[in-house]
C-alpha cells in the first residue's frame, strides 16, 4: 500500500498539473483569439459605415463634380468625427485623390492628412475598384502608427455603376480602441509595435518565437499571471503589432490545489484503509491462525490424539481446522490399529515361545531316550559277551 501510494503520488504529480496546464493554455488562447477577433471586427463596423456613404447619389455626384455644397454639408471635422473615424479620402477611377480630410476625434479639429492620402496614391491598387462589390481593408504602416482603412467603389443609391471612383475611411488603432476592446471582452489587452526596442522583455522574447508557422506563444509570467501573444500583420503581410493578452492563472492554481488535495486525500484514505485492513486481518485472519498454531503445538506437547481443534466457521480457516481434525482422526485410527496389531503379535509371540519350550522339552526327552537306548544296547552287548565267554 505504501508503494501504491508513492506510485499514485508520482503519477498524479506528473500528469495532473500538466493536464491543468493544457486547460489553462487552451483558455488563454481562446482569450487571445477573442481579443484578435475584436480587432478584426473593427473592419466590418467601418465597412457598414462606409457602405452608407459610398452607395449614395450625393457622393456619386461629388466624385464627378467636387461640388462645395457636399463638402460643407457632409465633410466638416465634426461630421467625420461623429463617424468615429479619423480620415476620409475620395479618389477617381484612376486612383487620383480628389479630396481628403483627417480629424482628431478628441478635439474634432482637422489635422494633416497628407501621409494617408499620399500612401493611397502610391498604392493605387488599394483604391482602384473594377467590381461594384469590390472591398479592400487592412492596416497601413504609417509613421503616426498603425492605421486601419476600408475602401470600396462609389455607386448610386441603387447600388449601380459605372464606377466613378472610390471612398476610403481610415482610423488610428489608438489606445482608446484597445481599451474599449479590453472593456468589451473583459480581458487585459495590450498591443506593442513589432520589434520596438522599448517593448517589455516578455514581449520581445515572445516576438522571437512568433512567425508564420507559430502563430501563438504562451508565457507564464508568474505563479499568478500568464500571457499569450500573437502577431498582427499589415495589409502587405508584414508584422506590425504584437497583441498581448494577460490573465490570472485561476485554472492552473485551482488545479494545483485540487491535485494536492486529491493526493493528500488519497494518502489519508490509504492510511485509514491500511490501518483498517491490518485490524481486520489481525481480527479475522492472523489471530485465528495464531490460535490454530497454539492449539496444534498444545496437542503436540501433550501428545494427546484425542484433542481436537474447534471449527469456528465455514471459511478457508475452518476448512483447514477440519482438515487437521480429519488428519488427526486418521492418525488416531492408525495408532489404534497399530496397537491392536502389536498386541496380536505379542500374543502370537507368547504362544510361539510356549511351543518352542514344549518342543525343547520334547527334544530333550527324545535325546535322553536315545541315550538310554544306546546305554541299554551297550549293556545288552556286554551281557551277551559275558554269556558267550562263560
Amino acid at each position: 500500500m505504501l508503494s501504491l501510494t508513492v506510485l499514485l503520488y508520482i503519477v498524479s504529480s506528473s500528469f495532473l498539473p500538466e493536464s491543468y496546464k493544457n486547460i489553462e493554455q487552451t483558455a488563454v488562447l481562446k482569450d487571445l483569439e477573442r481579443a484578435s477577433d475584436a480587432i478584426d471586427n473593427i473592419f466590418p463596423q467601418l465597412h457598414e459605415k462606409l457602405s452608407d456613404w459610398s452607395a449614395w447619389d450625393d457622393t456619386y455626384e461629388f466624385i464627378l463634380d467636387l461640388n462645395e455644397d457636399y463638402i460643407e454639408s457632409n465633410l466638416g471635422p465634426a461630421s467625420i468625427s461623429n463617424l468615429k473615424i479619423n480620415a476620409m479620402v475620395f479618389s477617381n477611377a484612376e486612383g487620383t485623390v480628389l479630396f481628403r480630410r483627417a480629424v482628431d476625434m478628441a478635439s474634432e479639429e482637422e489635422v494633416d492628412s497628407s501621409e494617408f492620402g499620399n500612401h493611397l496614391e502610391q498604392h493605387k491598387d488599394l483604391i482602384i475598384h473594377t467590381e461594384i462589390d469590390g472591398f479592400v481593408f487592412g492596416i497601413l504602416p504609417l509613421s503616426s502608427g498603425p492605421f486601419l482603412f476600408v475602401s470600396q467603389p462609389v455607386l448610386t443609391s441603387q447600388g449601380e455603376g459605372p464606377i466613378p471612383g472610390s471612398l476610403t475611411f481610415g482610423k488610428h488603432l489608438s489606445q482608446e480602441i484597445i481599451d474599449s476592446i479590453a472593456k468589451l471582452t473583459h480581458l487585459s489587452v495590450q498591443v506593442f509595435p513589432y520589434g520596438h526596442p522599448e517593448s517589455p522583455k516578455d514581449v520581445l522574447e515572445a516576438e522571437r518565437g512568433l512567425d508564420a508557422t507559430n502563430e501563438h506563444v504562451i508565457n507564464p509570467i508568474s505563479e499568478t499571471t500568464i500571457a499569450a501573444y500573437k502577431l498582427i500583420y499589415d495589409f502587405y503581410g508584414k508584422p506590425i503589432l504584437t497583441l498581448k493578452v494577460e490573465t490570472t492563472r485561476d485554472i492552473y492554481n485551482q488545479g494545483r490545489f485540487t491535485s494536492r488535495f486529491f493526493i493528500l486525500a488519497v494518502c489519508v484514505l490509504m492510511i485509514i484503509f491500511g490501518i483498517t485492513l491490518m485490524i481486520l486481518l489481525e481480527r479475522f485472519v492472523v489471530s485465528r491462525f495464531t490460535n490454530l498454531s497454539k492449539r496444534v503445538k498444545e496437542m503436540h506437547k501433550k501428545d494427546d490424539l484425542t484433542l481436537r481443534i474447534e471449527e469456528e466457521s465455514y471459511d478457508e480457516i475452518g476448512d483447514l481446522a477440519s482438515s487437521i481434525n480429519s488428519f488427526l482422526d486418521k492418525i488416531a485410527t492408525s495408532v489404534k490399529t497399530e496397537k491392536l496389531s502389536n498386541e496380536k503379535m505379542r500374543a502370537l509371540g507368547e504362544k510361539l515361545q510356549e511351543h518352542l519350550a514344549e518342543t525343547e522339552k520334547l527334544n530333550r526327552f527324545m535325546v535322553n531316550r536315545e541315550l538310554r537306548m544306546v546305554e541299554l544296547k551297550e549293556e545288552i552287548k556286554k551281557l551277551k559277551e559275558k554269556k558267550e565267554s562263560s
